[in-house]
């Protein structure tokens, strides 16, 4: 242990694959973190899954690009609570959709809600979004939206549903619009109905769920979308632009 903690970084960094995969728990819990930064990616990468999540975690927050891209799936699935919440906008962004579809579901809730707003969009559709709270909900960016797909979407409970934003509604695809569950899309936010297009609402026409809005959601329809509804689809008991 002695002399894990006596290498300099220079030692550090020129460690082979299998010298590092050769250490012990007790070694590599002593590993300090600008002592893992100067890993080579190849040499990170052969971290044995069962010392990985004894990783300094304050080293997750400042880790390099080229390490967070070379963590392997068994790596990413025995990495802790506390080394998830010190990834940072930098390191989330690397993430790959293998990683991020490796993530059990509770990892998928230590992640802070700032890790989830900056992950990249095109890996979002693998993330289980379900074992997201409100907040983690929420956080999802709008460029990501677009690449949820309609299995994530349909399996949103009540106050993941309720969580969902007027920027996060608007950015939604009809096709994954319509995937909202009929029974609960009542739940969603009055003040995110407000960002319904009609194509979205011709989505919900087409699948039976236009009558799971609540009179309380409708009112609160851009009334240039109530006028569409009353005068194209004959829905005249709607509430029109002023409430009646």
């Amino acid at each position: 242990t002695s002399q894990i903690i006596a290498l300099t970084q220079d030692q550090v960094a020129v460690l082979s694959p299998m010298q590092i995969k050769a250490m012990t728990t007790t070694q590599i819990e002593n590993l300090e973190s600008m002592d893992i930064l100067a890993l080579q990616p190849a040499t990170f990468a052969a971290i044995t899954s069962t010392v990985f999540s004894k990783l300094n975690s304050a080293a997750f927050s400042v880790m390099l690009p080229e390490q967070i891209k070379r963590i392997t799936t068994n790596q990413i699935v025995s990495m802790s609570k506390d080394q998830l919440n010190q990834l940072g906008i930098e390191q989330v962004i690397e993430l790959s959709g293998t990683q991020i579809a490796s993530l059990s579901a509770d990892q998928v809730a230590a992640l802070t809600t700032t890790a989830i707003h900056n992950l990249n969009p095109r890996v979002v559709g693998k993330l289980n979004i379900t074992k997201l709270n409100e907040s983690g909900i929420s956080a999802i960016g709008n460029d990501s939206i677009l690449y949820l797909s309609t299995n994530q979407i349909s399996k949103l409970q009540s106050s993941q549903i309720a969580a969902l934003t007027s920027s996060q509604i608007a950015g939604m695809t009809t096709k994954i619009f319509s995937a909202l569950d009929k029974n609960i899309i009542s739940k969603l936010n009055t003040s995110a109905v407000q960002s319904i297009t009609t194509a979205q609402l011709n989505a919900l026409v087409a699948s039976s769920q236009l009558e799971a809005l609540t009179q309380a959601q409708v009112n609160k329809l851009d009334p240039e979308v109530i006028d569409w509804l009353n005068n194209t689809k004959s829905y005249i008991t709607l509430t029109s632009k002023t409430g009646t």
